[in-house]
This record gives structure tokens, C-alpha cells and sequence, in this order.
């Protein structure tokens, strides 16, 4: 009677205990599955095609289990190269990250997996992909900029409304200016753009989509064996394809609303969806701080104007 063992533990045993058995201990797992040897241009030995007779490292005692065999083959014909298809995937790998993710979406599109690597490299190493991440910590976009002297410098980008009502960059206000009226003209709503990092959004999508890949082949694993091995049966990866999402929601972002399924269009969130902040609030104060202002710098103009004429 067969035994039943999931595949991810059947890929473990395989590559770590059965695979390397024959072998000099110092082979790599890619010769066991039919990798072709990446010869290393700092490899005297290799490339001049001067290999030892000997191994200095021994041997690993023992002969590998048919399975095992039949096992390597199998993961010699998983696809090397894997992609994300449509923007709507990207974002499924960003889950609770998507909405401060910006283009880290449109950037996974971009990326190239391999899944073989992936599935040999986790199985030897006894591990699975990571896709847990804390929160990412937000930090001011900044920039860079020659100042008069040539120096480079770096900047915070704050932007706020023009006269046309445009976005345009403010520059800071300096030395008395900036004691006496504020770095920034309040009445230009000035805002300044955020950088999620600590983890970075892009880091986490691919991480993730590194973990649906290695998730995906041992599925494909699982099917392409079952009922070819001796003395096994393997079953599909208990580990889950998306854990950092459950019934299309994302697990750790979603508040239960304690109602029926169903009743409410749209769960309730931690950070619930506002709209864009207006202008900021001015005290009285300030209005009329900034009333005196304006009426100073017309009777300012004024004078000037009299003292021309």
C-alpha cells in the first residue's frame, strides 16, 4: 500500500535525503535534476576543462530511492521562466499593500520568475517562500538638486494649488520669512508625497508571486506524479495559494461588520475609503493674520507706486 505524503514533504525528502546519496558532497542538486553546470568565469578549473580526479569532500554513501528519481524528473520538466498575465494578478499579489502600492502593479508585469529554481531551492532548504510582511512605514518623497554653489542636495517634494488651480512645487520659504509667515503658503493646501518602505510594496509583490509560483509547481507536481511512484502517493500542497487572502477579501485589513452575508455591498475596513482632504482649516486668527498681510503689501505697492510718480 502506498503511503500518502503531501508534496512539498515528498520534494523535501527526495532533494535532501535520497537525491545527494552516490554523489561527491559536493555536487550541486542542479546535476541531479539535468541543470546544465553555469561554469563561473573566475573558475580556472572549469574553464580550461581541468577537473580533479578526486573529490575532496567523499561521497555521499548510499544509492537513491526509484521514487527520488522519478521525482528529479519531474521537476527537470517544470517551466523555468514564469509570468504575471494581467494587471489585475499584480494586484492580487500586493493584497493589503495595493492601495499605497502606486506602479509596484504595473512593475510586476515586468518581472520574470523560475519556478523550477524556486520549487528545488525551498525543497533543499526545508523552507517556504515568505509572504507575511508588517505594515510598510511611510516616508517624504524627496528629491535632489544642485543648489548655487553646484553642491547636490536633497529636498522634500511638496506640492500645492497655483493661482490657476494646478499642482505646482513649492519651495520652502527660509530665514525670517519662514519665522514670520510659515515654510508654506497655507493657502496653497500644500501636501507632500508619501514613499512606502520598510518593507517596499514592490519587494512584497514579489515576494508573493514568488510563493504563488513555488505554490503553483507543486500543484502541477502533485498531478503529474500521482500514480507514478512505488512507494508513494503524493497530495496536493496543504499550503494554500494565497494565504495573505480569504474569500476574496484580504484577511488582515477586513473587519467583520457582524451582519449577514450579503447585506452590506462592501466590508468594513481599517483604513475605510475617504474622500481627497479639502484645503486645510484656517482659524480666525489666521484669516485675519493673512487679511493684515494682504492689506500690508498692497499699501506697501501703493507707496511705491506714489514715490515713482
Amino acid at each position: 500500500m502506498k503511503k500518502l505524503i503531501d508534496i512539498e514533504k515528498l520534494l523535501q525528502w527526495a532533494m535532501r535525503d535520497e537525491l545527494p546519496k552516490g554523489r561527491p558532497v559536493s555536487a550541486e542538486i542542479g546535476h541531479v535534476i539535468g541543470r546544465r553546470h553555469r561554469r563561473r568565469p573566475f573558475s580556472l578549473a572549469l574553464n580550461a576543462g581541468v577537473l580533479p580526479d578526486v573529490d575532496c569532500f567523499g561521497f555521499v554513501p548510499g544509492e537513491p530511492h526509484p521514487d527520488a528519481w522519478l521525482v528529479a524528473e519531474a521537476v527537470s520538466g517544470l517551466v523555468t521562466e514564469g509570468r504575471l498575465e494581467t494587471l489585475d494578478d499584480a494586484v492580487l499579489m500586493l493584497g493589503e499593500f495595493a492601495p499605497i502600492a502606486g506602479d509596484a502593479a504595473a512593475a510586476l508585469l515586468m518581472k520574470v520568475w523560475n519556478p523550477q529554481a524556486i520549487v528545488v531551492s525551498h525543497a533543499v532548504l526545508h523552507r517556504r517562500p515568505p509572504w507575511q510582511f508588517e505594515m510598510a512605514s511611510p516616508y517624504p518623497a524627496q528629491y535632489e538638486y544642485r543648489d548655487k554653489a553646484g553642491s547636490l542636495r536633497t529636498r522634500t517634494r511638496v506640492e500645492g494649488y497655483g493661482m490657476d488651480g494646478h499642482l505646482v512645487e513649492l519651495r520652502p520659504r527660509r530665514g525670517r520669512a519662514a519665522q514670520a509667515r510659515g515654510v508654506y503658503d497655507l493657502a496653497c493646501a500644500p501636501r507632500c508625497h508619501l514613499v512606502w518602505n520598510d518593507p517596499a510594496p514592490l519587494a512584497v509583490g514579489d515576494a508573493r508571486a514568488e510563493y504563488f509560483a513555488w505554490r503553483a509547481a507543486l500543484a502541477s507536481l502533485a498531478a503529474g506524479l500521482a500514480g507514478q511512484l512505488t512507494s508513494f502517493e503524493p497530495t496536493p500542497p496543504a499550503a494554500p495559494a494565497m494565504p495573505w487572502i480569504l474569500d476574496d477579501e484580504i484577511v488582515t485589513r477586513v473587519l467583520s461588520d457582524g451582519l449577514p452575508p450579503g447585506l452590506l455591498g462592501e466590508k468594513l475596513r481599517l483604513q475605510p475609503q475617504r474622500p481627497a482632504a479639502g484645503p486645510p482649516v484656517e482659524s480666525s486668527i489666521e484669516r485675519e493674520a493673512r487679511r493684515g498681510e494682504v492689506n500690508y503689501r498692497a499699501a506697501v505697492r501703493a507707496k511705491r507706486l506714489a514715490a515713482r510718480a
